[in-house]
C-alpha cells in the first residue's frame, strides 16, 4: 500500500511538470512576475502548470521536481535508464522516482543527505539549488564579491561563488544569500532559465539519421542539418572510394544505438559552426554525456582534425583516447592500424585502379595547387591520390580529412 501511494504521488508530481496539450504558450493567471523565465521553460517542455490552469508560483519546489526538470532539459531518457542503485534509505527500485534519482546520481549532480536519504519530497533550499545547478552544468568561475552569510568555510561557499560568477544569482539586497531558505517554483524557474542561458553554443535538436560513426543528421529548428563530430575520426563504412575499414561497422552500430532516430540531443559548438562542406561541427550530448568522448572511450575513434585550437574539451578527449589505447580497445587492438593521418589499409591495394591514375597537367609532387585548378571532382580526386591521399594531403585538397578531395566540384 505504501509503494502504491508513493507511486500515485510521484505520478501527480510528474503531471504538474509535464506539458499539456495546447498549453505551451499559456499565460497563468497566478503568475505576476518572472513570466519570461517561466514561459521559456514551458515552451521547451521542461515545466508546465497544474491541470487547473495555475502555476502555483509561490509553492515550494520539491527536490524530485528539480531533478526531473534538469534531466528533462538535458534530454535524458529516464524511463529507459539503467543507472545503478544509489542505495538511498528512502528510495528503492520500483519506486516512481527511483530511475530519475539514480540517473541524477550517476551524472554526478546529486549525492543525497548525510543521513543516507534523498528526501525526494522535501523542499529544495537555495544552497541545494546552487549545488545541483553548478554540478549538472559544469559551471566554473569565482565571484569577486561575497555574501555576508556565506563564510569562506561554509559548505556552499564555492558553489554559490560560482553561481554568482555566472550571473545566475545576485543574492538579496541586504548582501545575504540565505542558503537554507526553501525555494519556490517561480524562483527555481528563474535560476534554471538563467543557467540555460549561460550555456554557450548548446542547442536542442532531434536525430533524423546516422550516416556513420562520426556523422549524423539532425532536425534543428525545423531544418535538416548534417553534423560532423568535432575532434573524432571513426573508420570508414560508407566512403565512395574506400573499402569498409576495421571497427567502422562497430562505430556505426554504436552511433545508431545511442543516437536513435527521434532521439533528442544537444549540439555544442566550439569554434566555427560549419566546415567548408557546410556541415555543422560540434559535440553531441545525449542523456547528459558527450557522444564524441564515448566513441573515444570505447576505442571506436581516434582524436583527430585539430584545425582550430584551442578546443574546450581537448584534454578530456585526449585522456579518453589514451585510456582506450592503453587498454587495447577497438581500433587500438590492431598493431599499427591507427596513424596520425588515419587508418592503415584505408586505400584500395589495387595499384592500377582508375582512382589511382593521374595524367593531368599538374605534378603531384610539384608546386602547390588548390581545388580551383581542377574542372571536376574526378580529376581532383585522381591528383589527390597520386599525391599520397588520403594518408597524406600535401596540397590540402581534403580539408575535413574524409578521403574525398574537392567535394564541391561537379
Amino acid at each position: 500500500m505504501k509503494k502504491l501511494l508513493l507511486s500515485i504521488c510521484t505520478f501527480l508530481l510528474a503531471i504538474s511538470l509535464l506539458p499539456q496539450d495546447g498549453e505551451a504558450a499559456q499565460k497563468f493567471p497566478d503568475v505576476n512576475q518572472y513570466s519570461d523565465h517561466i514561459s521559456s521553460l514551458v515552451d521547451e517542455g521542461i515545466i508546465n502548470g497544474y491541470p487547473d490552469g495555475t502555476f502555483k508560483p509561490e509553492d515550494g519546489i520539491l527536490r524530485i521536481q528539480a531533478v526531473n526538470m534538469i534531466l528533462r532539459e538535458m534530454g535524458v531518457d529516464v524511463e529507459n535508464s539503467n543507472a545503478p542503485d544509489p542505495e538511498f534509505k528512502d528510495i528503492s527500485p520500483g519506486d516512481g522516482e527511483f530511475k530519475a534519482v539514480a540517473k541524477a546520481v550517476e551524472l554526478g549532480f546529486i549525492k543525497g543527505k548525510p543521513d543516507g536519504t534523498f528526501d525526494p519530497r522535501g523542499n529544495l533550499t537555495r544552497g541545494q539549488m546552487a549545488s545541483i545547478l553548478v554540478k549538472a552544468y559544469d559551471l566554473e568561475g569565482n565571484y569577486e564579491g561575497d555574501f555576508t552569510d556565506i563564510s569562506d568555510s561554509h559548505w556552499a561557499h564555492d558553489i554559490v561563488s560560482t553561481l554568482a560568477a555566472n550571473g545566475i544569482t545576485t543574492g538579496y539586497q541586504d548582501g545575504t544569500f540565505r542558503s537554507n531558505q526553501e525555494l519556490s517554483r517561480q524562483h527555481f524557474a528563474v535560476f534554471l532559465s538563467r543557467t540555460i542561458n549561460t550555456l554557450d553554443g548548446k542547442v536542442l535538436a532531434t536525430v533524423t539519421d546516422v550516416v556513420d560513426g562520426d556523422t549524423i543528421r539532425i532536425n534543428l529548428n525545423g531544418k535538416e542539418e548534417t553534423v560532423r563530430l568535432l575532434l573524432v575520426d571513426t573508420p570508414e563504412t560508407v566512403h565512395p572510394t574506400l573499402p569498409e575499414q576495421p571497427y567502422g561497422a562497430e562505430a556505426s552500430v554504436f552511433a545508431k544505438e545511442t543516437l536513435s532516430v527521434g532521439k533528442q540531443i544537444q549540439l555544442e559548438y566550439d569554434g566555427p559552426e560549419r566546415d567548408h562542406y557546410d556541415r555543422l561541427l560540434g559535440y553531441i550530448w545525449v542523456d547528459g554525456q558527450m557522444f564524441n568522448e564515448m566513441l573515444l572511450e570505447k576505442g571506436l575513434a581516434r582524436y583527430a582534425y585539430v584545425y582550430d585550437p584551442p578546443y574546450t574539451y581537448a584534454d578530456q578527449l585526449k585522456a579518453a583516447e589514451t585510456e582506450a589505447k592503453n587498454a587495447n580497445l577497438g581500433i587500438w587492438s590492431i598493431d599499427g592500424y591507427v596513424t596520425d593521418d588515419g587508418f592503415n589499409g584505408s586505400v584500395d591495394d589495387s595499384s592500377d585502379s582508375d582512382n589511382g591514375t593521374y595524367d593531368g597537367p599538374y605534378d603531384p609532387n610539384g608546386p602547390d595547387v588548390d581545388c580551383g585548378d581542377f574542372d571536376t571532382h574526378e580529376e581532383a580526386q585522381a591528383f589527390f591520390e597520386a599525391a599520397g591521399g588520403p594518408e597524406s594531403d600535401p596540397h590540402r585538397l581534403d580539408r575535413d580529412g574524409n578521403g574525398i578531395a574537392c567535394e564541391s566540384l561537379p
